[in-house]
């Protein structure tokens, strides 16, 4: 399966509007169309993840945008901005990102990010 599938499969699901998958490095390894996390972003994310506390004053800086760091759990943070919000799973070698919209269902956004995650961490990435 190429890394654009597993966007592809992230939108179809549903419950993510957007998504990209980076390496711990920042580059990009696979994105949806219009969504661009930079690699400061990304580094940022990378190190949030074992300090997710640094996130409460800085916020989750994603695609330019600045969504409201709600939690952490295990490898996941989540963020909020209005309506919409984010998850970030972070794996062994990679981050999947992803966001929602209006319409659809944090938690259901979350579980679908986690899934991926959990697969590609399985097959060590």
């Amino acid at each position: 399966m190429s890394w654009s599938s597993y966007i592809d499969n992230l939108i179809a699901s549903g419950h993510v509007e957007k998504a990209a998958i980076h390496g711990h490095d920042g580059n990009v390894w696979a994105t949806s169309p219009d969504f661009t996390c930079s690699q400061a972003e990304v580094a940022t994310l990378n190190g949030a993840v074992s300090n997710p506390e640094t996130l409460r004053t800085t916020g989750i800086h994603l695609n330019g945008k600045k969504y409201m760091f709600i939690k952490a759990d295990d490898n996941v943070l989540i963020g909020k901005q209005g309506n919409t919000g984010c998850s970030v799973a972070k794996c062994k070698q990679c981050i999947v990102i992803a966001v929602y919209n209006d319409k659809m269902q944090p938690g259901a956004c979350n579980t679908a990010t986690t899934k991926i995650a959990d697969y590609l961490i399985s097959s060590n990435y």
